[in-house]
């Protein structure tokens, strides 16, 4: 299969919905839950000029890959020591996404699908900055950090289907059929968020991400 060229961009744009925070002497570890929206303009191409989406075939309708949902964790050492509100550390995070469609009608009445899947792992490193804002609320943290990717592996699948004799016959194999797609990337991670904590370990946590990776080359 052709190699794709993919651009991932990731913004989680609603609350992060819950987090833990587990601390240890100097060692923070956090994990959250968020909502991201992903802009591909390279997988919409893809989507865009397959055959399904072409005549013979009618009633074309592509949805390009959309929303999902990211999984991350951190591990962070504070450098109080060396500068007050600073920390370094690790970072994971899981991307899924909703997976991207072609559907169309040859013959009327049955359906043939084109599904696009991509996924995305991360692990990364950076430095972060936190700053109490008692002003607001004693309980109320503010935390900014950049981290960039050490690894980031996309995994994916193009899958076909269709319910149409006169397609799944011609062209065999290639319906009712999965292929696997497997590449990298480069990503920043920019975040800012407000820490709201309640417990000793547990806290609330609210705001904005932006993750951006390079342009990667799936096959």
């Amino acid at each position: 299969m052709k190699k794709l060229l993919i651009i991932f961009m990731i913004l989680i744009t609603g609350v992060i919905l819950n987090a833990q925070q587990l601390t240890l002497k100097n060692l923070n570890i956090n994990g959250s839950i968020g909502y991201t929206t992903v802009s591909m303009g390279d997988a919409k191409n893809v989507l865009d000029e397959s055959d399904i989406n072409k005549a013979p075939f009618t009633n074309n309708v592509v949805s390009n890959i959309g929303n999902g949902i990211v999984f991350s964790i951190e591990s962070m050492y504070k450098l109080d020591h060396i500068t007050p509100g600073f920390a370094a550390g690790l970072k994971y995070a899981s991307i899924t996404c909703t997976p991207g469609t072609v559907t169309a009608e040859r013959t009327p009445g049955k359906t043939t699908k084109q599904t696009l899947e991509l996924n995305l792992s991360m692990v990364m490193i950076g430095i972060s900055y936190s700053k109490e804002a008692p002003n607001i609320s004693p309980n109320l943290t503010i935390n900014s950090s950049i981290f960039i990717g050490l690894y980031a592996p996309l995994w994916g699948a193009f899958k076909m289907e269709s319910n149409d004799p006169a397609i799944t016959g011609n062209y065999g194999k290639l319906f009712n059929d999965e292929t696997t797609l497997e590449g990298s990337c480069v990503p920043i991670d920019i975040n800012i968020r407000g820490d709201y904590i309640r417990k000793y370990i547990y806290k609330w946590c609210f705001g904005l991400q932006n993750s951006i990776s390079q342009r990667s080359k799936i096959w």
